[in-house]
């Protein structure tokens, strides 16, 4: 695989060097090479189930840490900035661009992050904008990975030196940052790839991209970003796009959209202040406004996934 970039829309990604088969790896980069943006087997007093908490542990383990920073500095340095690559999420928005999108469950989601990421930034005496962003960072290119539950430090060990512990099934959740396979873009509808990990049981294991079908030479390689199965909703909230179609919001909204069910506008279309055809023709008229142009895509989506 290389990488990229799609003519039409300007968007760097990966592509297929040579023809792939299903199941092939294209891929692999060594587990050492993540940044792990938590650490399960700690027991710290900062809450990992916030996202403002891994954009802080982003900046204190490594973007602000001198000596991180300078191991790291050829992978951080190729990060997005405010001034480039940066497409903003809803809790970057002011409160009348929120109120534009309508959507209960995104506004209410945009507000709380918005809220969550002030309270600790001003819990910690940390600038608040500098905190918004490395939550940005950090929720839109890391992956959620499940792993089994570390062995406590102090358990009894046998003969050999091996700790006993008792047979558990109990999983833990690791968010990590993983270089090259984050520059991956999205399909909601026709992914290509997954991510995978391989040897997860050994310390040398790796992070590796592995195909789900068939893929032709030149083709781009996508993934399913967050769960594999996101809506609109999540997409903007979590990454700040919305895709120009999504099966799973068609899964997302009731039949007819009615009584507000799964967050959405109640009353279904008849509930929304504006008709589809009034917001595409606001949309061919907000060149230069990136917000706004935002906010009517995920509203034109929405209104086209009532079924």
């Amino acid at each position: 695989v290389e990488i990229g970039t799609q003519i039409s829309t300007n968007m760097r990604g990966i592509y297929a060097t040579k023809a792939v088969k299903a199941e092939e790896i294209l891929c692999q980069i060594p587990s050492d090479c993540a940044l792990a943006l938590s650490d399960p087997s700690s027991k710290t007093s900062v809450d990992d189930s916030k996202v403002s908490t891994f954009g802080l542990n982003f900046l204190q383990m490594y973007a602000n840490d001198p000596k991180a920073r300078e191991v790291w500095k050829p992978y951080l340095d190729a990060l997005p900035t405010p001034e480039s690559d940066f497409s903003p999420t809803p809790d970057f928005y002011d409160d009348a661009d929120i109120g534009l999108l309508e959507f209960p469950r995104l506004v209410n989601a945009a507000n709380d992050r918005k809220a969550e990421i002030t309270a600790l930034a001003s819990k910690i005496g940390m600038d608040v904008d500098e905190l918004r962003f490395a939550t940005w960072l950090t929720t839109s290119r890391s992956f959620l990975i499940t792993i089994a539950a570390a062995i406590d430090p102090n358990a009894p060990l046998d003969d050999l030196g091996r700790a006993i512990a008792p047979p558990t099934n109990e999983q833990q959740k690791v968010r990590v940052l993983v270089p090259f396979i984050d520059m991956t873009n999205h399909s909601s509808d026709q992914p290509n790839a997954k991510l995978t990990l391989l040897d997860p049981e050994k310390d040398d294991a790796w992070f590796a991209l592995e195909a789900t079908r068939p893929i032709a030479k030149g083709k781009e390689i996508t993934i399913a970003y967050g769960s594999g199965i996101e809506s609109s909703v999540e997409l903007l909230m979590n990454y700040g796009f919305t895709p120009y179609t999504n099966k799973i919001d068609e899964f997302m909204l009731t039949k007819g959209g009615s009584k507000g069910e799964h967050g959405s506008v109640e009353g279904g279309l008849s509930g929304w202040k504006t008709s589809l055809e009034q917001d595409e023709k606001i949309l061919a008229g907000c060149v230069g406004d990136p917000v706004l142009e935002t906010i009517m895509r995920f509203r034109i989506q929405m209104k086209k996934s009532y079924v």
